[in-house]
């Protein structure tokens, strides 16, 4: 699998996310747009994202239950794209693992 860079996940992901959506551009969604609050994904899409995802970025399975978890848990800032973004590249980085890290601080 060729390695990806930042950038070519954080496209992937918001290609994902607009078409998950179905009625927002992949330009106007941006790092710190809430897939909760701004987008409105509910637990039937959120399914439908991880799948996507894996199929977008050759991910064997994203870990959904471990982010949405450790994004739970933080005060401010929570289920953003860019930490979407970040949990996929850590996937992609450990050819297609499920652990999605340390919650951020």
């Amino acid at each position: 699998r060729p390695s990806r860079t930042m950038d070519d996940v954080s496209l992937a992901v918001r290609s994902v996310l607009s078409r998950v959506h179905g009625r927002v551009e992949v330009e106007s969604i941006r790092p710190q747009t809430s897939v909760i609050d701004d987008l409105g994904l509910d637990s039937v899409r959120f399914v439908d994202l991880a799948v996507m995802l894996e199929d977008a970025l050759g991910i064997d399975e994203f870990p959904l239950q471990d982010w949405y978890d450790a994004e739970a848990a933080q005060c401010d800032s929570r289920f953003t794209v860019q930490s979407l973004v970040e949990a996929c590249l850590r996937c992609v980085g450990d050819g297609g693992g499920t652990d999605v890290g340390e919650p951020r601080r």
